[in-house]
């Protein structure tokens, strides 16, 4: 019989939010920059090109660790991927933070980018196969919650080291939280599906009944069902239904999540609100606290409502309200910015983001796929993911340049509207239900059929 750690559902609870460190390490990575790079281009004489090479190397490394961590997934222990992710994340900032020059921070910035990758893709699985159904929405979305607090978190350091000018104690303090992902995940439990899908049913079973023994015995017979041949099936499975109907949706939900303009504004929010109008420098960089504010607010807003909701009201609702906020920062930026009004669009617009599609993509991507290509259809979603972050944020400031803050955000809107046309009649609601009967509901809403639910369509 399987050895399974001793686990309670209590100390199920403390495994997750361990694990969602790696989502805070993910925001503080990517943020921190953007306080560090005031002190870091004058030192080393950086160009333009320079600048932006060194802000991508995070997104450019994402997309190569999620697509390294694809070919290992199924066959390693996502606990284990997780300390190797938190390894990645202590080189990386300790290299940053002790880097002689700008080719050593290149470097250092692609590891931790290999280190946001890995973590990325791995801790929803790793969330979404540890969780209760009835609680999955709150605790996959942990990982999102943490990526907004490690933006403000850097944010806020950023703010409070800027005047020592101590851009690598910016950079360094990522160790902390590094830290104590690896402590975490040396003693949470591994996952009772990859344990299953090993062929180990019994260590499944013990480790079900001790995370949540209501629905382990349900959750096991669902497992049985939908028993798949594992890796060996990979892209095969991937490209047959339902894994491709799952596939689709993970896809463009990645896409939408990036290309809606969110990390245009969360890299470029101080530049966007001087466009506005808004005073000077200090005025901007206050304000660029107060997204980084809103986007923690309402993603708690959104962990408290997933599962009580559903997934698919939130995404839609959301969608629409970033539609409007977008439209009217096209207007008013095409008349010349509309001062603090625009900044109050610019806040509804990240509310919006929130609570709606920010985590409901890492949600539904990490609850749509079957078992044995689950973390290699997460691993393709997250490549997407990175690659249109990356895209999107390269090309922010030259669309600026050449379309205007009207045009710019006029476009933003449209993929937004085009987002929530493809959630109305595509994304199913996913509340409540075990993971191996997912498949089911995408089946029934791309078919046009009536859903194991008792709904027809849209």
């Amino acid at each position: 019989m399987s050895r399974v750690p001793s686990v309670s559902s209590g100390s199920s609870g403390l495994s997750a939010l361990l694990a969602s460190v790696a989502g805070l390490l993910f925001g503080y990575d990517t943020g921190v920059i953007s306080g560090a790079m005031l002190f870091i281009r004058p030192l080393y004489a950086l160009d333009a090109f320079w600048q932006g090479l060194v802000v991508s190397m995070v997104p450019i490394g994402a997309a190569v660790g999620a697509a390294l961590a694809a070919f290992v997934a199924e066959r390693r222990d996502r606990r284990r991927l997780l300390l190797l992710a938190a390894a990645l994340f202590t080189i990386g900032a300790v290299a940053s933070a002790a880097t002689p020059g700008p080719t050593g921070l290149l470097a250092a910035r692609f590891v931790l980018g290999l280190a946001i990758g890995l973590g990325s893709m791995i801790a929803p699985v790793y969330l979404s196969e540890t969780s209760a159904p009835k609680r999955r929405g709150l605790v996959v979305s942990l990982n999102q919650l943490c990526v907004t607090v490690g933006i403000l978190l850097a944010y806020l350091v950023d703010l409070a080291l800027a005047p020592a000018g101590a851009w690598r104690l910016m950079l360094g303090l990522g160790v902390v939280p590094a830290a104590i992902l690896f402590a975490g995940m040396l003693v949470a439990p591994p996952s009772p599906r990859w344990l299953f899908e090993r062929g180990d049913e019994e260590g499944a079973r013990a480790l079900l009944r001790r995370l949540h023994p209501a629905s382990a015995e349900r959750e096991l017979a669902e497992m049985r069902g939908r028993r798949t041949t594992g890796a060996r099936a990979g892209l095969r499975v991937l490209l047959r239904p339902p894994a491709l109907w799952a596939l689709g949706v993970a896809l463009v939900l990645a896409v939408v999540q990036q290309v809606v303009g969110i990390n245009a504004i969360i890299y470029f929010a101080p530049l966007i609100f001087e466009r506005a109008g808004l005073g000077g420098a200090s005025a901007a960089l206050t304000a660029t606290v107060g997204v980084g504010v809103v986007n923690v607010l309402f993603t708690v807003l959104a962990l408290v409502l997933l599962d009580r909701l559903g997934r698919r009201p939130l995404l839609l609702a959301g969608s629409f309200v970033m539609a409007l906020a977008l439209g009217y920062l096209a207007f008013t930026f095409g008349r010349g910015g509309g001062g603090a009004v625009s900044v109050a669009a610019i806040f509804i617009y990240i509310a919006g983001f929130a609570v709606s599609i920010g985590p409901i993509f890492w949600l539904i991507a990490a609850e749509a796929f079957p078992p044995g290509v689950r973390t290699g259809g997460m691993a393709l979603a997250t490549v997407t993911n990175w690659v249109a972050n990356f895209l999107v944020s390269l090309s922010f400031p030259t669309l600026l340049f050449s379309l205007g803050g009207g045009g710019t955000f006029g476009l933003y809107a449209c993929f937004c509207a085009l987002g929530l046309l493809f959630s109305w009649r595509y994304v199913p609601e996913t509340k409540g239900m075990v993971l191996e009967a997912v498949g089911d509901e995408l089946a029934a809403r791309w078919s046009g059929r009536s859903s194991p639910r008792g709904k027809t369509g849209p």
